[in-house]
C-alpha cells in the first residue's frame, strides 16, 4: 500500500488539520498561508513513517596512541561482563649507575596514575595484577594495537595490590614487584650495557607488562593517564657510608605506541553474542527494542528506513520541509547526569562500513538537540534535523535502502571509555524512537 494514498490524504488532512497547523505555528518555520481553506497548499505531519533500530559492534577499536588505558571489570547490566586489561612495554635506562659492591636493592614498584574516569562500583576493592609479557609486543604491520590485540604473559603475577579509590581519584597508585626482578634487571644491563646490540638484548629480555584485575574482587574499572612519565617503574635502593642514602631510579614505559588496552567480553548475554564480527545487525525486535552505543568497545546504533522509496510520492507531490530524527534514551538504564551532551550521526553502507559524517548547513557536524523530560522522566530524547540527508536521498536514481545512518559517540571515547547508552527502538514501549516529517502538499486535483 502506498504511504500517501488518496484515502489517507483526506483522513490525515481532515483529522490533523487545526493540530498540525498548530504545531506548524508553533514552530515558526512551518506556517505557509493564512489558513488551511483560502489555500491550496497544506502542511501536514507523518510520525508514522517505520525506521529500523539496529545494534552493531566494530570488528576493533584503536586503543593505542590516545594516552589512556583502561583496567578492571564491569558488569555490564545490559550484555555482561566486560574486562580491561593493560599492556606496556618498557624503555631502555638512559643512564644508569649502579655501585655493585655497596648498593642495596630495597624495592621496585610499578606505578599508575589514575585519570578520574571510572564505572562501577568504586566502592568496592580493585585487585591489581602485574603479570610479565611472554613475548614482545608487535603491531604486526599496523600503525596502531586494538581492543582485540592479545599477548602472552606468565601466569603467576610479579607483584598485587588491592586498593580502595575514591571516584575521580588521580593519585598515582605503587605496586611493589618482586624484588628478584630487580635484580635480574640490574644484573643484566651491567653485563650488557657495553654490548652494540644492547638494545635489541634489552626488549627482548624484558619484553613489558601486563595490569590487569582480580574479577573476583574487582566490580569496577578505571581510566589510566598513560601520557609521557605518568607510568614508569620506580627502583628504591640505598648505600650505607657515614650515613644512609637512599636513591631512586625511574625505567619509562613506551606509552605512546605500544600501551594498549585489551578489552574482553565475559559470558555475554543472549542475543548480544550474535555479534561476532562487524557486518552482523542485531535487531531491535531481537533485544526487546533496545539498541547500545558504547564506543569503547565498539557498539554503536544502526538506522534503516526501509520505506524510503514510498517518500518518493512527497517528491510528486510536495516536498519535505523538515525531517526530525527523534532518538529517546531508555532512562531505566541511567541518569540524567550520564546522558552526554551530544552524539554523532554518519552514514553507514549495507555491510556497516561508516562513512561521512552529516554536516549542517554551516559545514559542521550534526549535532541534535537535547530534550530532558526530569518531571515525568518519560520524554527524554535526542532530536536530528535530518531533513537535508532525507531530500538527498530522494533525490537519487535509484533510492538505496541498504544504505542507513549510525549513531555513536565521539571518536575520543573509543578504546578509553566503557560509558553507554540505550536507545529505545520504534517498538519500545516507554521510549520510543520514530522519524518525524513535515511537508508541504500542493493540491492540484
Amino acid at each position: 500500500m502506498s504511504l500517501i494514498s488518496t484515502h489517507y490524504k483526506l483522513f490525515l488532512f481532515t483529522a490533523l488539520t487545526f493540530i498540525v497547523g498548530l504545531s506548524a505555528c508553533d514552530e515558526g518555520d512551518l506556517d505557509v498561508a493564512s489558513g488551511f481553506v483560502r489555500s491550496s497548499t497544506y502542511t501536514a505531519l507523518i510520525d508514522t513513517v517505520s525506521i529500523n533500530l539496529s545494534s552493531i559492534k566494530a570488528d576493533s577499536v584503536q586503543t593505542s596512541g590516545r594516552d589512556a588505558g583502561l583496567v578492571g571489570y564491569y558488569n555490564n547490566p545490559l550484555i555482561g561482563g566486560q574486562k580491561t586489561t593493560c599492556y606496556f612495554a618498557i624503555n631502555i635506562p638512559e643512564s644508569f649507575s649502579w655501585d655493585k659492591e655497596k648498593q642495596i636493592i630495597d624495592s621496585i614498584s610499578l606505578l599508575v596514575k589514575p585519570n578520574g574516569y571510572s564505572i562501577g562500583d568504586t566502592t568496592s576493592l580493585m585487585s591489581f595484577r602485574v603479570h610479565q609479557l611472554n613475548e614482545l609486543i608487535d603491531k604486526d604491520n599496523s600503525a596502531y594495537l586494538y581492543n582485540t590485540s592479545h599477548f602472552s604473559y606468565e601466569e603467576e603475577p610479579l607483584g598485587r595490590r588491592d586498593v580502595l579509590l575514591w571516584p575521580g581519584e588521580q593519585k598515582s597508585i605503587a605496586i611493589t614487584l618482586d624484588k628478584q626482578f630487580a635484580s635480574d634487571i640490574i644484573d643484566f644491563v651491567l653485563e650488557n650495557k657495553s654490548v652494540s646490540t644492547y638494545s635489541t638484548l634489552f626488549k627482548e629480555e624484558f619484553k613489558g607488562f601486563v595490569l590487569e584485575t582480580d574479577t573476583t574482587i574487582t566490580k569496577a574499572m578505571i581510566g589510566l593517564n598513560t601520557a609521557s612519565d605518568t607510568c614508569k617503574l620506580r627502583l628504591y635502593s640505598h648505600i650505607i657510608n657515614r650515613e644512609k642514602e637512599n636513591y631512586t631510579m625511574d625505567f619509562s614505559l613506551q606509552t605512546s605506541t605500544y600501551q594498549f588496552t585489551q578489552i574482553e567480553e565475559n559470558n555475554t548475554k543472549e542475543p548480544w553474542n550474535k555479534l561476532t564480527n562487524g557486518t552482523i545487525k542485531l535487531s531491535e525486535t531481537e533485544t526487546n527494542s533496545e539498541c547500545l552505543i558504547q564506543n569503547g568497545n565498539g557498539y554503536c546504533i544502526r538506522i534503516d528506513f526501509p520505506f524510503l522509496n514510498n517518500l518518493l510520492e512527497i517528491k510528486q507531490q510536495g516536498r519535505i520541509i523538515k525531517a526530525d530524527l527523534v532518538l529517546r534514551p531508555v532512562m531505566d538504564y541511567m541518569k540524567y547526569a550520564d546522558l552526554p551532551s551530544t552524539i554523532y550521526i554518519n552514514e553507514i553502507d549495507k555491510i556497516n562500513g561508516i562513512g561521512d559524517f552529516l554536516y549542517n548547513s554551516s559545514g559542521e557536524y550534526l549535532t541534535p538537540t537535547l530534550t530532558k523530560d526530569i518531571l515525568y522522566n518519560k520524554n527524554t530524547y535526542y532530536s536530528f534535523d535530518i531533513t537535508n540527508y532525507l531530500n538527498d536521498r530522494l533525490e537519487e536514481t535509484i533510492v538505496d535502502t541498504d544504505q542507513g545512518l549510525a549513531i555513536s559517540f565521539t571518536d575520543d571515547q573509543a578504546g578509553t571509555q566503557l560509558d553507554y547508552m540505550v536507545i529505545g527502538g520504534q517498538y519500545h514501549k516507554n521510549y520510543k524512537s520514530q522519524l518525524n516529517i513535515y511537508y508541504y502538499y500542493y493540491d492540484i486535483q
